[in-house]
């Protein structure tokens, strides 16, 4: 069941259905007990490696590495893109610069807040929206009505349905099927993400780009022979951290390459409920 209220409220009751492995399940596996892994906003998740404290520490003092995979990774392309979220973020997408990213929340027309939200601007008129995974499909179904017409814009008057004077095509970024540049979120956070990912680029200069890395910035870089996006934003609070966006079935790959080169300088597997004790938040 979905659809707007006439006072603009976006419902929408997800279908029942079992918690899928992520990305990375095979992974964690071989790392872990299964007994150790739980549902996690629709996703079979670890629950913990070594210990909430450990992997703080980890953070804090050298790198930890975390699965992400099941964020919601969304594009919006064509030369109404940056019309259509406008319409529906409450920051001003325009003003991004190609290679800036933005915090920002995602709004129904009664104004309920549907999730916040990460926006990144690829290219001229090419957007990438994380969202968090709890949220995602509500967020993709109310987006989907948003430009199929069907779902409320604006209350007074009441005008339903969003049409960009000209075309915004949205795609879901984890779907391998929709093409080949395809996207999921792996995180490296802490001081010592530097060091690894100038390791895998075998390139020095790569370091210089990372530590001058502003926040909410991020680059195009091949690591080890993957292409990424290495992005300056997390929600660790740590002062040094990166996403990295990589393409599903590149995914497991990156994430043994940073374990392997991060081992020595005291990287950690890093779990959600982790993440959950953090003191701030990277924005």
């Amino acid at each position: 069941m979905q659809g707007s209220t006439p006072s603009g409220q976006f419902v929408f009751e997800p279908p029942a259905a079992e918690p899928v492995p992520s990305v990375l399940y095979d992974e964690h596996l071989k790392r872990m007990s299964k007994s150790r892994m739980s549902p996690f906003a629709g996703y079979v998740m670890p629950l913990w490696y070594s210990s909430i404290a450990a992997e703080h520490q980890a953070v804090r003092e050298a790198a930890g590495l975390f699965d992400c995979t099941h964020m919601g990774v969304l594009e919006f392309s064509g030369g109404g893109a940056a019309e259509f979220l406008n319409a529906v973020t409450t920051n001003d997408v325009q003003k991004l610069a190609v290679g800036r990213a933005q915090y920002s929340y995602l709004l129904d027309a009664a104004g309920n807040i549907l999730d916040d939200i990460i926006v990144y601007r690829l290219a001229e008129t090419l957007y990438m929206v994380v969202v968090n995974a709890a949220n995602e499909p509500k967020v993709k179904a109310y987006l989907t009505e948003l430009l199929a017409g069907r779902a409320v814009i604006e209350v007074e008057p009441q005008r339903t349905g969003f049409h960009p004077s000209e075309p915004c095509i949205l795609r879901d970024m984890r779907d391998t099927a929709s093409g080949s540049d395809c996207r999921v979120d792996v995180a490296l956070q802490g001081p010592a993400s530097i060091d690894v990912l100038t390791k895998l680029a075998g390139d020095e200069s790569v370091a210089d780009k990372l530590m001058n890395l502003r926040g909410f910035a991020f680059f195009e870089q091949d690591l080890s022979g993957i292409d990424c996006l290495i992005c300056r934003t997390g929600y660790t609070g740590s002062k040094v951290g990166f996403e990295l966006f990589v393409h599903p079935d590149r995914a497991a790959r990156l994430w043994s390459l940073i374990l392997e080169a991060g081992e020595p300088l005291g990287c950690l597997l890093y779990t959600s409920d982790a993440a959950d004790e953090e003191d701030s938040v990277d924005l």
